[in-house]
């Protein structure tokens, strides 16, 4: 990262992602919290892009979802994202 806005950019696309597939599962925070263990208000400061979290609870994250590490900081594909829940 070159400066605070692209950290800050960044800390803001993971809290997106994470509130995103979170949400895709119907999953409420106390869930993905209960298989990360993680507690409910860490995770809502996280997607609420209020906290930067650790590469270790990226992988908690990660796991808890059954997802890989990467796609928590990706930018999403949103038509794919879009046509995937098209058909659900």
């Amino acid at each position: 990262m070159r400066n605070q806005t692209e950290i800050t950019a960044l800390r803001k696309r993971v809290a997106t992602n994470i509130k995103r597939l979170r949400t895709s599962r119907n999953w409420p925070q106390e869930k993905l919290g209960e298989h990360a263990s993680l507690s409910q208000v860490y995770l809502s400061r996280i997607e609420n892009a209020r906290v930067a979290c650790t590469v270790d609870t990226l992988a908690a994250i990660a796991a808890a979802m059954q997802i890989d590490p990467v796609e928590l900081v990706s930018n999403p594909d949103i038509s794919q994202y879009q046509t995937s829940h098209e058909t659900n």
